[in-house]
């Protein structure tokens, strides 16, 4: 599985990194320490980019097991994450309103990615 991360893209994602920061590509499956809601009943790929301060302990990101290399670093995804991906996959900005998109050779996998960052605080 690959994952690529466009020129245009690198820069918004790099605009908003701090030193030390780790990628997390999250779809949202209720599971893990950054559950916004409790139980997730999309039918839809809810997928989000994650920003994790350093000080979060890795420990705590376990469930992200799976390492994509990309562009401007390693992004780390949940396994069952990796069923909603294909084997070719690409974070690009979409044209007309500028927002990150998750694109394959299949079509359009999520439409509008939110960049969140992830503070000690911010784990529930």
């Amino acid at each position: 599985m690959e994952l690529s991360i466009s020129s245009e893209a690198q820069a918004v994602i790099q605009a908003k990194l701090k030193t030390g920061d780790r990628l997390l590509l999250d779809n949202e499956d209720g599971h893990g320490p950054f559950v916004d809601h409790a139980v997730s009943c999309q039918l839809n790929s809810g997928f989000r980019l994650l920003l994790v301060s350093e000080a979060i302990d890795a420990e705590l990101l376990a469930d992200y097991s799976i390492q994509l290399p990309t562009e401007i670093g390693p992004v780390f995804v949940k396994p069952s994450g990796t069923f909603l991906l294909d084997a070719v996959n690409c974070l690009m900005i979409e044209p007309s309103y500028k927002r990150l998109q998750l694109k394959s050779d299949g079509g359009i996998l999520s439409p509008n990615i939110p960049i969140i960052r992830k503070e000690r605080e911010d784990i529930g």
